[in-house]
């Protein structure tokens, strides 16, 4: 274990205690709301770094961690909103319930076409029409989020 001699702990108390004592040392008064956006904007930062290392869907449709979506206000709306971004309703999920199969696309009938939020809004061949109809956004999050900003 490192024991300072005596001489360095006289070699740095000298400077220290001259410095509390200078008469032309100012004393600044930080305002607690600039403390609190410093460490608010550390907390952003660490948070976000976590968030770049995570692999959960919802991270897929929001990037960072300060996005705000436009979302509705009634919290229903909310929820599913939501669900779609992550891909979760009880059409694609519902096998999962049941102990069936993932289920697949009837329109398309391709073997590996698999029923997704995804498939159904920005992929299948059944809505094509309805989508160039509606000039929608190619990614899911335009898709979904354009209506409510």
């Amino acid at each position: 274990m490192y024991q300072p001699t005596s001489q360095q702990n006289v070699d740095t108390e000298i400077p220290a205690a001259a410095a509390v004592t200078d008469a032309n040392l100012e004393i600044i008064n930080t305002p607690h709301t600039d403390l609190m956006t410093l460490a608010k904007q550390h907390i952003c930062t660490i948070w976000q770094s976590q968030w770049n290392n995570s692999t959960t869907k919802l991270r897929e449709a929001i990037s960072s961690v300060t996005e705000h979506l436009s979302l509705p206000r009634r919290r229903h709306d909310q929820v599913i909103i939501s669900r779609l971004l992550i891909g979760h309703t009880l059409v694609t999920h519902k096998y999962l319930f049941s102990n069936e199969e993932a289920p697949t696309c009837q329109t398309c009938q391709l073997p590996d076409c698999r029923l997704t939020v995804k498939h159904i809004l920005l992929e299948c061949t059944a809505t094509q029409d309805a989508r160039n109809h509606a000039c929608m956004p190619e990614s899911i999050k335009e898709a979904i989020t354009t209506y409510y900003e």
